[in-house]
């Protein structure tokens, strides 16, 4: 990725600033007690100066010189306080800088929390994207298990459409066979009807015979008779008994015929019975094949919902991590501008450090001249105070020329101005750091409130993405639940933990991917050369 090497040279950077804080912090408490020793050095000089002056007062020291004392005491005063508010601008600088490395420190554990995060979005998608992988082929396995079902059942209903017509069948023949068997009884008791009637009708016929006979031979001997009635009787008892031997025949038909129609009902009702028995256990396995086919259907319609919603997490993943890039690239953009900003300042700062140094060092030499002249100037107002002194013993009235009063006043005037011309310079010098340090605290705020603006983004996003992969996850729990009880199986789906997001995979701002370069490193060209200034300083104090 582009941000690799970048992050390196900051851990890098951040390894130095670690390594190098103890000499920062040595370098400042040197450099501080130097201070305090340059401070102490230019207190002991006022003091030195306020009693040469009290001295000069008690010798009674012309009212000229006395004037020139005052002016150039007022002027070291002012120099002193000058230096003391450059000493305390200093101080307030150190502080800032102080504070600018602990933003940077925190700006640098927000950066490692954001990668933190990429990565674990990273492996979130990895994850869901195996978890939708074994989803589909979950899917394509109940795909083909419907499709097994439906062939059971379209078997299963062909057996039972191919058993219904059987029994209907069965059922056909067994009516007609009951309705033949009815006909044949009822054609038997038609039979036996008809050879009742017709025994009745011989015997009324052989009755009327009887009867004529017995009106033709009533004058017949009774023996004649008798034995008539009595061959007349044993043919009516012999027709008698063959009517009864025909009819005992015919029961035994009729007997037989119904003991067959009873094996026969028994027999069908036994396989009417075996019928029903197979069509019920088709019916129930019918319904079984149906609700199983129902909670096929429910676990993949609830599967498609949970693959649907997986795509879209995935979906927004990718448009995530998209995002996550694009905002990468603008951050490089704007870290390799800040480095040109802050190459450019530093550029800035070493040119004024080097103005300064050579502003030091003329100053150094128009003091040294200075003190020179000074030196020449007391040695020639001793010569002439002295003289004057002993001319003047008996009056209270020293004279000098003209010439000596201009040059006096002269002098010191151009003194005066170059003094305050050094010092607007001082000002001026220490105003543009001001400015300087005006400008990078504005973007430092600026880039502070984008930081609090793009968290309190991101924790809304984040919060977003919690609540919905909360949602996700029951549904994937719901899903797994519903085909664990559908195909008694467990089937695991991958963690779908927190990115507790992702969310992300967002970055906190883009000031985040920013690390300043070291301020010790800074420290070790600025703070030496500030020291020879100060001291180069005091010992020309030391010197006049």
């Amino acid at each position: 990725m582009m941000l690799q090497p970048s992050a390196e040279k900051e851990n890098n950077r951040n390894k130095d600033n670690k390594e190098k804080s103890p000499m920062w912090k040595s370098e400042t408490d040197s450099v501080e007690s130097e201070l305090s020793d340059a401070k102490r050095a230019v207190r002991d000089l006022t003091l030195k100066i306020e009693e040469s002056n009290s001295r000069a007062k008690l010798q009674r020291k012309p009212k000229w010189r006395q004037e020139e004392e005052e002016e150039a005491g007022t002027s070291l005063r002012s120099e002193d306080d000058r230096y003391e508010k450059v000493m305390k601008e200093l101080e307030h600088v150190k502080r800032e800088l102080e504070k600018l490395k602990l933003d940077m420190a925190r700006v640098l554990k927000e950066k490692r929390h954001a990668e933190r995060e990429a990565k674990e979005s990273n492996s979130k998608r990895s994850n869901l994207s195996a978890s939708i992988v074994l989803m589909k082929k979950e899917i394509q396995e109940l795909g083909e298990e419907q499709a097994l079902v439906e062939l059971a059942r379209i078997e299963a209903v062909k057996e039972w459409e191919a058993i219904e017509a059987q029994r209907v069948e069965e059922a056909n023949r067994y009516k007609t066979q009951v309705e033949e068997n009815e006909r044949t009884r009822d054609l038997q008791i038609t039979l036996s009807d008809i050879h009742l009637l017709e025994t009745e009708l011989n015997m009324a016929k052989e009755m009327d015979k009887r009867t004529e006979a017995m009106s033709r031979n009533q004058e017949g001997s009774p023996l004649n008779t008798i034995t008539e009635e009595l061959e007349a009787a044993k043919r009516e008892l012999a027709s008698i008994k063959g009517e009864g031997f025909n009819f005992m025949a015919s029961m035994d038909i009729i007997r037989k015929e119904l003991k067959h129609v009873r094996e026969e009902t028994a027999r069908l009702e036994k396989a009417e019975q075996k019928r029903e028995l197979t069509v019920q256990n088709l019916n129930s396995k019918i319904l079984r094949a149906k609700a199983r086919l129902e909670a096929l259907t429910a676990s993949e319609s609830k599967n498609n919902t949970v693959a649907a919603n997986l795509s879209i997490t995935l979906a927004q993943l990718r448009a995530e991590t998209e995002k996550a890039k694009k905002e990468k690239d603008v951050v490089d953009e704007e870290i390799e501008n800040m480095k040109g900003e802050i190459d450019k300042t530093e550029f800035e700062i070493d040119l004024e450090e080097e103005k300064l140094v050579a502003a030091m060092e003329e100053l150094k030499a128009i003091k040294s001249s200075e003190s020179e002249t000074l030196g020449n100037l007391r040695k020639l107002i001793n010569t002439t105070v002295e003289a004057r002194e002993m001319a003047s013993i008996n009056s209270s009235i020293i004279t000098i020329t003209d010439f000596e009063y201009n040059y006096l006043t002269g002098k010191a005037g151009g003194a005066k101005e170059l003094a305050d011309k050094k010092i607007a310079a001082a000002e001026a010098w220490v105003e543009a750091l001001k400015a300087n340090e005006r400008e990078i605290l504005m973007k430092f705020e600026i880039k502070q409130r984008e930081i609090r603006d793009l968290s309190i983004e991101v924790e809304e996003e984040e919060e977003e993405d919690v609540a919905e992969e909360d949602r996700s996850s029951r549904q994937t729990k719901i899903g797994a639940k519903v085909m664990a009880s559908s195909r008694k199986s467990v089937y695991r789906v991958g963690n779908m933990g927190t990115a507790r997001r992702v969310r992300s995979q967002k970055f906190r701002s883009p000031a985040s991917r920013y690390t300043p370069k070291s301020a010790s490193l800074k420290s070790e060209t600025v703070m030496p050369k500030l020291k020879k200034l100060f001291n180069n300083a005091a010992m020309g104090e030391g010197m006049i």
